[in-house]
């Protein structure tokens, strides 16, 4: 389990695995559990996924680095009080779904 810090000191919590379900993870009091799913296809290269703080503009985490056809499961701890945004990237632009992309 990785701990996580943003320039405002709120703590964030991540916990994460390769082909299996999401683990059992629970959040400190006065924070909120993120779960986010990803099953890549031929071309992971081309994908990455980023959660940002949305007030202060900061990366709160960020990975880039998938194996082809397989099943990523994150949970992410996020303060009640903060506000994040989820980005999912496709640099070829031709989606996330097929063979090659």
């Amino acid at each position: 389990m990785d701990s996580l810090r943003a320039e405002d000191t709120s703590d964030y919590r991540m916990d994460s695995l390769e082909d299996r379900s999401f683990p059992t993870m629970k959040c400190p009091a006065m924070t909120t559990q993120l779960k986010v799913g990803l099953k890549t296809d031929g071309s992971p290269k081309q994908n990455s996924i980023h959660l940002d703080d949305t007030y202060f503009g900061n990366s709160i985490w960020n990975y880039n680095s998938f194996k082809p056809f397989t099943k990523y499961n994150y949970q992410i701890c996020l303060p009640d009080d903060g506000c994040a945004t989820l980005r999912v990237v496709d640099v070829q632009g031709d989606g996330l779904v097929g063979e090659g992309g």
